[in-house]
């Protein structure tokens, strides 16, 4: 489809939410002939997921910012909040207690009070146990699981964040 602005786009009319909607899958010749369909099945699969793809592309494109936000805020570290001796390792447990303290919630909450508080309302709101548990970077248990078991979960990840 050719746009009023002149640019050659892939384009996918479909239904979601008893809508009509169209999503660009790409602009030509940038997209080529060959990987339309590609993105087209993805696409698909997506939809058929039970999934808008134009709000998987709008949440996409959300996680991508974030994570350049985080890039600079935390100068390409691992880490978003490291120690402040070696900014290879984590901040410590009690430079986060008596941040807590200071914060007016002495005798009130602790770090791992709040992590286990963040783990409720996660799970509450419909969130994957494993996806939870990842986010909060726990080792699997199982170490014959953990050895074959790699994903990430990072799209699940990104809308939990939200």
């Amino acid at each position: 489809m050719v746009s009023p602005g002149g640019s050659n786009l892939w384009r996918w009319r479909f239904h979601c939410d008893q809508k009509e909607k169209l999503i660009a899958l790409g602009e030509y010749p940038i997209v080529t002939l060959a990987e339309a369909p590609e993105r087209l099945l993805a696409a698909r699969k997506v939809l058929a997921a039970g999934v808008d793809p134009m709000a998987e592309r709008k949440a996409e494109l959300e996680a991508k910012q974030v994570e350049r936000a985080l890039s600079l805020l935390t100068e390409n570290r691992k880490l978003v909040f490291p120690g402040a001796l070696d900014k290879e390792k984590p901040m410590s447990n009690n430079t986060i207690l008596f941040a807590l303290y200071r914060l007016g919630y002495k005798d009130r909450m602790t770090g791992h009070g709040i992590r286990g508080l963040a783990s409720t309302i996660l799970h509450e709101n419909g969130f994957e146990y494993e996806h939870v548990e990842l986010q909060f970077a726990h080792q699997k248990r199982n170490k014959v699981a953990a050895a074959y078991h790699h994903a990430k979960y990072l799209k699940q990840r990104a809308s939990m964040m939200q």
